[in-house]
């Protein structure tokens, strides 16, 4: 054994190529434990980012598929940890617009992107309105028992904030409050959804209101 290392230490070149196959049995160990795979991951929530904050994105949730390329330990990490996340940045989008954003997957070092699908996404921004609007009993919900009567009903609050997209916002007219009075024969209480309409009196959707809900006696 003396002999061999002497040997190495009298020829560099030697030295060399023993270095250069102990590398290659390295990394031939490497690959059999932790051999590069590829891996599919579907329904990926698409996350927006970098939105101003005066404006909304008006664009239902999308979802996409992100094939990649890597070690099985490394991906085995991504799987556990959810951290296949694809983006798309909205920070250039500056006003009420619809624009085509290219989606990006941001990946640790040795994982190589091999197909996002779709590969970009259409998307509406508008700006995020607020608004108060009055609320209003709707009653039709119902009719109490036989013989009695619906009489006035009062309401814990009589106006409540609205938001959303403007274009949504500036359609509703007022809030209404569905009181059920169905088979009602004595003093009626509870809570009843808060719903946007338009001055018809048809509902208006993509708009949220705080609070959810009101309390009413009657």
């Amino acid at each position: 054994m003396k002999s061999f290392w002497a040997m190495i230490r009298r020829e560099p070149g030697l030295k060399i190529a023993s270095l250069a196959v102990a590398l290659v049995l390295v990394s031939w160990r490497a690959n059999v434990a932790n051999p590069l795979e590829k891996r599919t991951y579907q329904n990926q929530a698409i996350k927006p980012t970098g939105l101003a904050e005066d404006l909304l994105l008006v664009t239902p949730p999308r979802q996409a598929t992100v094939v990649v390329r890597g070690p099985r330990r490394t991906l085995d990490i991504l799987s556990r940890d959810s951290r296949v996340e694809p983006t798309v940045d909205l920070s250039t989008l500056r006003q009420p617009t619809w624009s085509t954003v290219p989606i990006e997957v941001e990946l640790p070092a040795g994982v190589e992107l091999l197909e996002v699908n779709p590969k970009d996404l259409l998307v509406e921004i508008d700006v995020l309105e607020r608004q108060t609007k009055p609320i209003v009993v709707d009653l039709a919900s119902g009719a109490p028992a036989p013989g009695y009567v619906a009489e006035d009903v009062a309401l814990s609050l009589n106006r409540a904030e609205i938001s959303g997209p403007r274009r949504a916002v500036s359609r509703v007219a007022r809030l209404t409050a569905a009181v059920d009075v169905i088979g009602a024969r004595d003093t009626i209480s509870g809570e009843a959804r808060l719903l946007a309409v338009d001055a018809t009196g048809l509902r208006v959707t993509g708009v949220d209101t705080n609070p959810l809900t009101v309390r009413y006696t009657g």
